[in-house]
């Protein structure tokens, strides 16, 4: 035999142990030491109120001493004890798990009635990744909104320089003498909460600007909270407002070219716009900027008026906002604000 062949009949004969031994399970990763009854990752039915207590068995199902370092769960609703012990072979441990259905609502996934899931994350000395269950239930909130978002989409809540209107959502509570309020107060809204007279567990839910609410797209949360008839919080459940609120008084165009010409001065009409429907007139008067001069083409309130500026571009800067101002008819004042830009010739640089 050649000697090529004979290295390669030993390569063989020393590879067979190796395959034996792989197909055999020499070569596979341990199997997970710790068990769990799939009975006891069922909580059941979790109603909002005081922190629930559910209780699960561990169990040490392999042949050597397994010491638990930690456990952790996927919601910070949730906290399991022990969290660090150890279990000799085929013994058993009893774990309390206990969770908070007032912060399970926080979460993103369990915000509304339905089934709720958090995982259980059980690390043992000597292996890197974590055994992993389950845990899984049903949330009964002590309320129901709806709707559980509120939108306003071209909405004038600039109602002729006051707040603008209510915003209304309802709530039905569990019980009776459950109490629905805000659980602090909102820097731009106050929330108000009113019980139905007819149906004790509904509630009306309004939302009133504290002030005049800034033109533009605005997007918040309001938070509210169910207590029992010992004071005791329920829960905490957001509802989302979100809206585009129209200016009282809009400009048209909403961004005025200034084309100037070589003495420096020039003209430039608008047309100021009631969203409203409150009539309303142009002051004469100029704004805190000097160099415009405001010629109202009409002295008579009306919805809208056509407006004659005169700038001094000279003065201005190249771009910037400008603020008129108004009345109403019943002596009000307000503001039109509109912006410009000045396009000024200059000569090329040799």
């Amino acid at each position: 035999m050649n000697t090529w062949q004979s290295t390669l009949a030993i390569l063989l004969l020393a590879a067979i142990p190796v395959s034996i031994g792989y197909w055999t399970g020499w070569a596979r990763t341990p199997p997970d030491p710790l068990d769990i009854d799939s009975k006891d990752l069922v909580v059941g039915m979790v109603r909002t109120g005081r922190p629930f207590s559910h209780r699960i068995t561990l169990r040490n199902s392999s042949s050597r001493a397994v010491t638990i370092s930690r456990i952790v769960a996927s919601c910070s609703c949730t906290s399991v004890t022990p969290s660090r012990f150890e279990l000799k072979p085929r013994e058993s441990a009893a774990l309390q798990v206990t969770i908070d259905p007032r912060f399970l609502l926080r979460s993103v996934d369990n915000r509304s009635e339905g089934k709720f899931v958090i995982q259980l994350f059980v690390f043992t000395e000597g292996r890197s990744v974590p055994q992993q269950w389950r845990l899984t239930g049903t949330l009964q909130p002590a309320v129901v909104l709806s709707p559980q978002k509120l939108a306003f989409f071209g909405t004038r809540a600039c109602i002729a320089g006051r707040a603008g209107p209510k915003l209304e959502a309802m709530a039905t509570l569990r019980k009776a003498e459950h109490v629905l309020a805000p659980v602090e107060p909102h820097p731009d809204f106050e929330v108000v909460c009113h019980r139905d007279p007819k149906e004790p567990t509904k509630w009306q839910v309004q939302i009133v600007p504290r002030q005049r609410p800034t033109p533009g797209r605005f997007s918040t949360t309001v938070w509210l909270q169910a207590k029992d008839a010992n004071g005791e919080s329920l829960g905490e459940w957001p509802l989302r407002v979100v809206g585009v609120v129209e200016p009282a008084i809009s400009a048209l165009p909403s961004t005025v070219d200034i084309f100037p010409d070589q003495s420096g001065s020039t003209r430039q009409n608008i047309v100021l716009r009631s969203n409203t429907g409150t009539p309303f007139t142009v002051s004469r008067d100029p704004t805190d900027q000097a160099w415009v001069t405001v010629r109202p083409e009409s002295s008579e309130t009306g919805i809208h008026h056509s407006v004659q500026l005169i700038f001094d571009t000279r003065a201005m800067p190249d771009k910037g906002e400008l603020t008129l101002r108004i009345r109403y008819a019943d002596g009000r004042m307000d503001n039109a604000t509109f912006a410009y830009v000045v396009h000024r010739f200059r000569e090329p640089s040799p």
